[in-house]
């Protein structure tokens, strides 16, 4: 499988027990923190999605730091071929196949086509629309990607098991987002 960007946390196997056993996307808990006032621990499951599930904050945005995230091209293929970044970074798509690739997307919010490069070189574009960017590779068709663009940086990528654990959530209500690839997102209020 592919290797999961830096930037997505890792499921807390420690709380799983915590987890009722209603389990569908909208079976969420809030587990408030004790030593910061007005944040929560957002902890579910999501059933579906076979490890390539996000879950997001959708009404919580904030402006991102400078920051990059990397699609490389390799045998073939985008890896990783899901990922998730915050509103405003730039992703680059390093070509580290022997062969040339063209990089583009036709999604309507944020189209774009990096022309074709040769191994060795990368090009890159910042997502500045939060939603899906559909990746493709104009040579080889079997190559596709998705990149899940958050208005914030309250986003966990679900383990392989469903279970997610997303910290920080500020005090209040709000509109958790579970999306896998080709899946309709799933919204719940918390």
């Amino acid at each position: 499988g592919a290797a999961s960007p830096p930037a997505v946390a890792k499921v807390d196997a420690k709380i799983e027990p915590k987890i009722e056993p209603k389990v569908a996307p909208k079976a969420i808990k809030v587990e408030p923190k004790k030593t910061t006032k007005g944040v929560g621990t957002i902890v579910g499951k999501v059933k579906g999605g076979s490890g390539d599930a996000f879950v997001y904050i959708e009404d919580v945005v904030v402006t991102a730091p400078k920051a990059s995230a990397v699609m490389k091209q390799e045998g073939k293929q985008f890896i990783p071929s899901v990922m998730a970044v915050q509103k405003g970074t730039r992703v680059e798509f390093p070509n580290r196949d022997a062969v040339f690739h063209n990089v583009f997307s036709v999604t309507p919010e944020t189209p774009f086509n990096l022309g074709s490069y040769s191994q060795g070189e990368t090009k890159s574009v910042t997502m500045t629309r939060p939603g899906v960017v559909n990746v493709y590779c104009n040579m080889h068709p079997q190559m596709v990607g998705h990149i899940l663009v958050v208005p914030s940086n309250l986003y966990v990528r679900a383990g392989q098991d469903g279970f997610y654990r997303l910290p920080n959530v500020p005090s209040g209500k709000h509109r958790l987002v579970a999306w896998a690839p080709n899946a309709k997102p799933v919204v719940s209020e918390v």
